[in-house]
């Protein structure tokens, strides 16, 4: 979990930690792609795993408690890349998006094949506002192509300045 990418495990001197924020972004972009995230805690000499480290993985897995659906037993993104910054994972017929930053007009994503049922924020539940454009009534999806296009304001948890953190929902 060292920053510093010369070396890998324990080295008495390295005190460079990456932060939990870009440890969970890795999580979230190599969960996005289908993969597994392998992280290298190392203890020093007496065997005592360094605070720092023990710090950012009690914060992942906070984060996972709240978020973890959005990770845990998902398939990589149908999408290549997307149109905000953030990552989408799925697990059968739910498509989970990880939204980094807020688009502040909202946030947009098209290519879906039926209309969305709901949109919500996992950790709080916060139901979101989806605007359908295609003028289809609301349903399931399950695969993508060029017929929808899901709109989504921002939550209210994630409102104001300064507030462009990782905000989680799924639709299905």
């Amino acid at each position: 979990m060292h920053d510093d990418q010369r070396h890998l495990g324990y080295k008495y001197y390295d005190t460079n930690f990456k932060s939990s924020t870009l440890l969970l972004k890795n999580l979230i972009d190599i969960a996005s792609k289908g993969g597994n995230y392998l992280l290298n805690v190392g203890p020093e000499p007496t065997g005592v795993i360094p605070v720092p480290e023990v710090e950012r993985l009690a914060q992942m897995g906070e984060w996972l408690k709240k978020n973890g659906a959005s990770i845990y037993a998902t398939s990589a993104s149908p999408y290549k890349k997307l149109p905000f910054d953030g990552r989408c994972t799925v697990k059968g017929r739910t498509l989970y998006l990880n939204v980094f930053n807020w688009p502040d007009a909202g946030l947009v994503l098209g290519g879906l094949q039926t209309p969305v049922r709901t949109a919500t924020v996992i950790a709080t539940g916060e139901k979101l506002k989806v605007e359908k454009q295609g003028g289809r009534d609301a349903g399931h999806f399950s695969s993508l192509g060029p017929r929808h296009r899901l709109h989504l304001d921002r939550p209210r948890s994630d409102r104001g300045p300064g507030r462009d953190r990782a905000g989680v929902f799924h639709s299905g």
